[in-house]
């Protein structure tokens, strides 16, 4: 394990200018030729933010404790669009950039990573909306609102361990893209964004908790609404789950990488 933390830091090091040139110019192509631009990061969760209320609020009469509900959704909604966001764009990195794989070297790990990065723009100028609307909610601002960020990083790494596996199993089987694609959208439902966790029977608990992202959803919503994680052994078990996944997934990644010039 040694090692391989030595080498993924290393590729860090030596490779920042590059990571960061690749994550400019991914944001870039991203909003590149839109009238809206960068606004489409806020526009989505909001989205789903109305959609969310209407139907689980106001139609399902879903409970949200002492918190407004487009506050409750929109908390857990941030987290989870930067991930399913970078799932989207990371699993199909690697091919989408077939000249740089087939012609010049260097450690494709970076390919994930700088897919990853690059929705922090989208998440940062999303935060930035919701605590805007914690002021017209009258929502108090915690001081768990600067601990929160710590949790970001725990679900940056989930997300580029995810990535490192799918988007290599992508390569050779352009498969994959649209499972996780599927994935994601029943992946939503079985973590608590649109509801808390409460809510889950207590029968059917400990297969729900095996999801790391109840955790780091959990965790990310106490934060910012309670200033204090409710649940910090699930934040635990998210911990050791996203670093497990991470490792593995860096070492698939590295097992398959030279391959990777033959299968594009």
């Amino acid at each position: 394990m040694k090692k391989t933390k030595k080498s993924f830091f290393e590729t860090l090091r030596r490779y920042h200018e590059l990571i960061f040139f690749l994550t400019y110019r991914e944001v870039r192509i991203r909003y590149k030729q839109t009238l809206l631009g960068v606004a489409w990061a806020i526009i989505q969760p909001l989205m789903q933010m109305i959609v969310f209320t209407f139907v689980f609020s106001r139609l399902g009469k879903m409970s949200s404790g002492n918190v407004p509900y487009p506050i409750f959704v929109l908390a857990g909604l941030l987290p989870w669009t930067f991930f399913s966001g970078a799932l989207a764009r990371g699993v199909p990195i690697i091919i989408n950039y077939p000249n740089l794989v087939t012609k010049i070297y260097f450690p494709r790990e970076i390919f994930p990573i700088f897919a990853t990065l690059g929705l922090l723009v989208d998440f940062l100028c999303s935060f930035i909306v919701l605590l805007v609307f914690f002021y017209f909610f009258h929502v108090p601002y915690q001081i768990g609102i600067l601990s929160s960020f710590l949790i970001m990083f725990l679900l940056i790494i989930f997300t580029m361990g995810l990535l490192f596996f799918a988007a290599t199993v992508n390569v050779f089987f352009r498969d994959a893209a649209y499972a996780v694609s599927l994935l994601s959208q029943v992946w939503l439902f079985m973590t608590p964004v649109v509801y808390p966790l409460a809510q889950v029977p207590e029968k059917f608990r400990f297969w729900y908790q095996l999801n790391p992202m109840v955790g780091i959803v959990e965790s990310y919503r106490g934060l910012l609404l309670g200033g204090a994680i409710s649940h910090p052994e699930l934040l635990i078990q998210s911990a050791v789950t996203s670093v497990a996944v991470f490792y593995f997934g860096y070492r698939f990644l590295k097992y398959y990488e030279m391959k990777f010039a033959d299968a594009i």
